[in-house]
């Protein structure tokens, strides 16, 4: 019976040894995959760095002697549209609001966006030749600027909507859009 403990004591000593044998090589391996994954991640990281720059063209503001020849909102983008005919496709119309220490004016531009690689460039490629409109004092009477915008905004999106916006160089862009609340005032889609 002395024999058979020995015999099961050296049987559980060599089965130990092969399991912490074992053990110790797993866990090498294991160590070696965990740092070989940190290395990957750490050189995608480096080759995910780059750098994206928009350089875009911004609306000077209007002269300072302007003095408008229209009468009404309306009477302005009736002129642009009989006076003015882009050159080329225009993606984009921007109406704007300017303010002046006792005035506003509302400004009409047209952009395209280029973009290539890592940089994207808007230009404004389409100004009419009234350009600003000088807003009349009755039309933004008592209204702080906010609540401008919204009326300019409002009737815009109505102007839209008429048979004279339908038939216009106006309607071939992409959308219309009131610049500084990015407020989408048409669009084709």
């Amino acid at each position: 019976m002395n024999y058979q403990i020995e015999k099961f004591s050296l049987f559980f000593y060599i089965e130990f040894r092969k399991f912490i044998s074992l053990a110790l090589i797993l866990f090498a391996l294991n160590l070696m995959s965990c740092k070989s994954s940190k290395n990957m991640s750490q050189k995608q990281n480096i080759t995910k760095k780059f750098t994206i720059t928009t350089i875009e063209a911004l609306v000077p503001p209007p002269p300072p002697d302007l003095d408008s020849k229209f009468y009404s909102l309306q009477d302005w983008l009736q002129n642009i549209i009989d006076q003015d005919n882009p050159l080329k496709n225009i993606g984009e119309f921007r109406f704007g609001l300017s303010q002046h220490p006792d005035d506003y004016f509302i400004y009409l531009v047209g952009v395209n966006t280029y973009t290539d690689s890592y940089k994207t460039q808007i230009k404004i490629e389409f100004r009419p030749q009234n350009m600003y409109f000088k807003l009349p004092r009755v039309y933004w009477d008592g209204l702080d600027r906010q609540q401008l915008t919204i009326k300019l905004i409002k009737d815009l999106s109505d102007f839209t909507n008429t048979q004279k916006f339908k038939i216009s160089f106006l309607s071939n862009a992409q959308r219309i859009i009131f610049w500084g609340k990015t407020v989408v005032i048409w669009s084709k889609e």
